[in-house]
């Protein structure tokens, strides 16, 4: 757990009014050499239902670019937790790695119903995690989008059905999840 002048630091740095360096001295931990930094804050702040920690941990995980596979349950954890407001964050960040792991999560997520984005009636949340679906591409990606292409919402099924045809169209992935793809 970070102090808050740690907080302020981190905070700091994620707006660049702070350097890396002066950062990583008073974390104490260098989160691109100290591979257990980012899982144990992470895990820390969903332990706590700390939804700073949640926007600071994933700005951590951009800036150092520690986004890669080992991230992907902890994210798929954060997705579906109802407790914070970083959801298509996550979302998004899930389909950067395009990782089959994650379809039940983004599955999940693309019906839920999070009183935080209750405004939204063009379904953000549920569009990112379908780009992801469709990013993914597998055959449980693919049934995942089926699925919600019979749901009661008529936005979802629309926004499925939409991903379903582009897959079947033969139209490539997006650009965001084939950079992470060919690293």
């Amino acid at each position: 757990m970070l102090s808050d002048s740690q907080y302020t630091v981190v905070w700091d740095f994620l707006l660049g009014t702070r350097s890396e360096a002066d950062t990583v001295a008073v974390l104490g931990a260098d989160p691109r050499s100290d591979a257990e930094f980012l899982p144990g804050f992470l895990a820390d702040t969903m332990h706590r239902r700390d939804a700073d920690g949640v926007e600071a941990g994933l700005g951590l995980m951009a800036r150092f670019d520690q986004l890669g596979p080992e991230r992907v349950p902890v994210l798929c954890e954060l997705l579906v937790a109802e407790w914070h407001h970083r959801h298509e964050d996550v979302a998004r960040l899930l389909q950067q790695l395009a990782d089959p792991a994650a379809v039940p999560a983004l599955h999940r997520a693309a019906e839920l119903d999070l009183p935080y984005l209750a405004y939204d009636g063009n379904r953000a949340l549920s569009r990112k995690c379908m780009w992801a679906l469709s990013d993914i591409r597998t055959g449980d990606a693919i049934a995942a989008l089926e699925s919600l292409a019979r749901s009661p919402d008529l936005v979802v099924r629309d926004l499925a059905a939409y991903h379903l045809a582009k897959i079947r169209n033969g139209e490539p992935p997006s650009p965001a999840s084939r950079r992470h793809r060919d690293r």
